[in-house]
C-alpha cells in the first residue's frame, strides 16, 4: 500500500532510523507512562515507539490516507490512532503525558502553543541523563528553573489571566528559587509584562526578598 506526500499539510517525513532509535531511547528514560505522537505520517517513528512497554500510546493524524496506511501496515495500531486535527483536539489523557512527533512544518508553532495550553499535564523543562551528559561534554551546566519559577508568560491569557499568574507567583516563590520569564511572547493576548512583572517585583520585595543574578546563586 502506497501513500502520497501532501505539501498543503506540511508533510515531511523522518527517514533516518538511527534518529528514531535515539528518540525511543530518550522516551525509555521517561517515567511518564502516557505518550502522544503528533503526525505519525508513514510511521517511521511510530513503528519504534507504539509498543514501548508500560506506555499507553496514542497518535493523532489529520490525513485519512496516512491513517489507513498505518492501520494496514501496523494492525496493532487499531484503537490507538485518532483521525483528527491536533489543533482542535481535547486533551487525550487524564494524567501527565509526553508529546513527540515530526511536526508538520507549516503549523509547528501552533502545535507548540497547543501543548503549552496543556502545561499541567505535559511538563516542560524535562531532561534525561543522555541530554545532561551531552551538555556537560560541551562544557555546559544545566540550570533548571524552580517549580514556582515558571511564571506563565507563555500560557494562554484566556485560561491563565495575569492576576492568576501574579497571585500564584507571590504565593509560591521561595528563597533561592530561579525564576523564568520571557518579556516578548507575541502569542499572549494580554501582555504579561509590565502587568505582572512590576507588581511581582514589588510584592516579593514587600515579603523580604531581594534579587540576584544567576552567577550569584550558591549552587552555580
Amino acid at each position: 500500500m502506497q501513500y502520497t506526500l501532501k505539501k498543503s499539510l506540511g508533510q515531511h517525513f523522518l527517514k533516518d532510523a538511527s534518529i528514531c532509535i535515539k528518540i525511543k531511547e530518550a522516551l525509555l528514560e521517561q517515567e511518564i507512562a502516557q505518550l502522544l505522537e503528533v503526525g505519525p505520517g508513514g510511521g517511521a517513528l511510530t513503528q519504534h515507539i507504539y509498543d514501548i512497554p508500560a506506555k499507553d500510546f496514542k497518535a493523532i493524524e489529520l490525513d485519512t490516507e496516512k491513517v489507513n496506511f498505518l492501520l494496514h501496515t501496523y494492525p496493532e495500531l487499531e484503537g490507538k490512532l485518532i483521525n483528527a486535527d491536533f489543533l482542535e483536539m481535547n486533551v487525550p489523557f487524564s494524567d501527565e503525558f509526553v508529546v513527540v512527533g515530526n511536526f508538520p512544518y507549516n503549523i509547528s508553532t501552533q502545535i507548540v502553543f497547543k501543548v503549552l495550553d496543556w502545561k499541567l499535564q505535559v511538563p516542560g523543562g524535562k531532561t534525561s541523563p543522555v541530554l545532561l551528559a551531552a551538555a556537560k561534554a560541551c562544557g555546559f551546566t544545566h540550570v533548571p528553573w524552580s517549580p514556582a519559577g515558571f511564571l506563565g508568560d507563555e500560557l494562554s491569557s484566556e485560561r491563565f489571566p495575569n492576576d492568576r499568574l501574579l497571585a500564584a507567583a507571590l504565593r509560591d516563590v521561595r528563597s533561592g528559587d530561579i525564576l523564568l520569564a520571557h518579556l516578548g511572547i507575541w502569542s499572549r493576548r494580554d501582555p504579561w509584562a509590565p502587568a505582572v512583572l512590576e507588581p511581582l517585583i514589588k510584592g516579593l520585595k514587600a515579603k523580604g526578598f531581594c534579587f540576584r543574578t544567576l552567577r550569584d546563586h550558591p549552587q552555580y
